[in-house]
């Protein structure tokens, strides 16, 4: 008998694909009535493709900061760099271009917006826990205010999931997006950099990373 099991899918209102992201952006921000963008971009997309000049120049002054160089596994210090870029901006929104380290990133910066998250130790009140009795103990935090959209440059399952790593990891809940973009040519030019990873999901088991559940973020029907 095959091994059985269950998929929990996150709160996400759209999927839009097939269109240029310069394009599609910006009519996200209108339809979202959101002005202020804060860009978590990949730091070889930015580097090695016209990819991030393209977006920034089609969102013009509703680009209010961009950050890149995202290390792997999305390490707390730079999502609090990120978190302190977005809210220095006064971003109303979070953009996300690139694997799923920079997808994670995100989901974690609107945690630190909603609760003024400002230091490393200001995250252990959102570690999700296991109890001796083998329940999940997820922590209550609020809807976030200032919402993600992403789009995703390899095949890593950051965009689709509620948790990821091991038990041992000391893990922190994640935010849902409004919406993914997918855009297959920006995924060609991230994945012959990132190799393998991009169909594997990467060994991603980041200090960053976790559960989320629609209801627990008050997200159903958003």
């Amino acid at each position: 008998m095959g091994q059985g099991g269950r998929f929990n899918a996150i709160a996400r209102e759209r999927v839009v694909f097939g269109r240029p992201v310069a394009e599609v952006v910006p009519d996200e921000l209108e339809r979202l009535g959101r002005s202020r963008a804060c860009l978590l971009v990949s730091d070889s997309l930015r580097t090695s493709t016209t990819a991030v000049s393209d977006l920034e120049q089609a969102l013009g002054s509703a680009a209010v900061g961009t950050y890149s160089g995202m290390p792997p596994h999305t390490p707390r210090e730079a999502v609090l760099e990120c978190a302190a870029l977005a809210r220095e901006s006064k971003a109303d929104i979070i953009v996300t271009l690139g694997g799923g380290s920079l997808t994670d990133a995100g989901k974690v910066v609107q945690l630190c917006l909603e609760h003024d998250v400002t230091e490393s130790e200001g995250l252990e009140p959102f570690i999700t826990r296991t109890g001796a009795d083998g329940r999940v103990e997820s922590p209550a935090i609020r809807a976030p205010r200032v919402r993600q959209l992403t789009l995703p440059t390899t095949l890593s399952v950051a965009v689709d999931r509620h948790s990821r790593g091991r038990p041992c990891r000391r893990n922190v809940v994640l935010a849902a997006s409004y919406c993914a973009l997918r855009r297959p040519r920006l995924a060609c030019a991230a994945s012959a950099r990132s190799g393998l990873a991009a169909f594997q999901g990467g060994p991603h088991g980041s200090g960053c990373s976790v559960g989320l559940s629609a209801r627990g973020m008050g997200l159903n029907g958003a």
